[in-house]
């Protein structure tokens, strides 16, 4: 195993600890989430926001409603950009249509219980490329699956020492997604499949999404937004963060290595240590810029402040005090300075996978000082935000 592939591997040292004692995970490229529900045999519009806690307790519900003939399965889902990743609880079903959901791309899952061998499966293009327990390699089908295990920066003993945490070194090393206990913590999605539809729950959506009307003109405005107001999904979170970003560049461009790095890790899906630690960076920057504005905002009135005067912003309009502190808020080196801050704000929520991190962000937008076109388009993307991550209308 190589350096990079060992010290993945030592991240998921307890993953028995806090995956569940039966269970799946499948990292799927190359569809949507809605896409994969559906070669399930699920129905996308019952997808809804759920922890971990809740989609196991929903797996012992249905456990307990089964007649015998549903086989009803829950999954914890999360799209990071072009993966899906699906957690099953109990079962292994995506392994049995593995073929169907690599036919755009690839798939890779790990299935284990209690007491039983470790299994993986990978296939591409809708061909299934290898299929083994983890602690007998003769198992391999078909035989050409052990040419690509042994392309592998894995050693032969680290499937056999820990199959399912070989497993999910793999799945991180190829989506660049980790399934530690943070991920586990979020909060994600769940979906229900079946041979027949669960027992009816609460939908997620209870009415659909309305635009304001004042802000409808402006759906057809951003590319690729009406379509999502029309039919929108739990995964079009990252959707809406970039379209907000996209706005916040026409104003404040990226102009250090932070804020490109950031751009990169927003565009690519990632979320892992890496991006963690630049969320903490982007705050840093956020707070010396946020200084540097008080500072100056201070320094207008530095003979108050000696005094012993409180400092406060001049809020009476038409006074000397209000009249010096709107020219200095007008400035162009102030507008700037504002504008940067507002970017490394935005950029922070955007690595951030809280279900309100897109409305918060699209809220920030007004501070750039947008033109009223692109004021419209804050608003419009912040309801939408809104609707997405709670399932109703403002």
């Amino acid at each position: 195993m190589d350096e990079v592939m060992d010290s993945l591997r030592y991240e998921y040292a307890d993953a028995r600890a806090y995956l569940p004692d039966d269970g799946c995970v499948s990292w799927i490229s190359g569809h949507t989430l809605d896409e994969v529900v559906r070669v399930l045999g699920g129905d996308p519009s019952s997808i809804s926001p759920a922890s971990f806690p809740e989609a196991e307790a929903e797996a012992w519900d249905l456990i307990d409603e089964d007649d015998g003939e549903n086989d009803w399965v829950v999954m914890l889902a999360a799209q990071h950009q072009d993966w899906i990743v699906l957690l099953e609880i109990f079962h292994g079903h995506v392994p049995s249509r593995l073929r169907d959901v690599s036919v755009e791309g690839v798939a890779l899952t790990v299935r284990w219980m209690l007491h039983r061998p470790v299994a993986v499966s990978y296939a591409e293009a809708g061909r299934v490329i290898a299929d083994f327990d983890t602690g007998n390699l003769d198992s391999m089908t078909p035989q050409t699956g052990l040419q690509w295990l042994s392309n592998l920066p894995i050693e032969v003993t680290d499937w056999k020492d820990d199959g399912l945490v070989t497993a999910l070194t793999l799945g991180e090393r190829l989506s660049g997604v980790r399934i530690d206990r943070d991920w586990l913590g979020r909060r994600h999605l769940m979906v229900v499949c079946g041979n027949t539809p669960p027992p009816a729950r609460a939908q997620p959506f209870e009415v659909p999404f309305k635009a304001d009307d004042s802000l409808r003109p402006y759906l057809d405005t951003i590319p690729g937004l009406t379509a999502i107001a029309r039919n929108p999904s739990f995964g079009h979170h990252h959707d809406l963060v970039k379209m907000v970003i996209d706005i916040a560049l026409r104003y404040s461009p990226a102009t250090t290595a932070l804020e490109t790095e950031a751009l990169r890790l927003v565009e690519s899906g990632i979320r892992n240590e890496h991006s963690r630690r630049l969320r903490d960076d982007l705050l840093v920057a956020a707070d010396q810029v946020g200084d540097a504005l008080r500072h100056a905002e201070r320094s207008l009135f530095a003979n108050r402040v000696r005094n012993g005067e409180p400092y406060r912003k001049p809020i009476s309009p038409g006074d000397s005090d209000g009249d010096i502190y709107l020219t200095h808020v007008d400035h162009p080196a102030h507008v700037e300075q504002t504008r940067h801050l507002t970017l490394l704000r935005i950029l922070r929520l955007a690595l951030d996978e809280d279900r309100d991190s897109a409305q918060r962000a699209a809220e920030e937008l007004p501070a750039l000082r947008l033109e009223p076109e692109d004021m419209m388009k804050a608003s419009l993307l912040r309801d939408l935000a809104y609707y997405i991550a709670h399932g109703k209308n403002v």
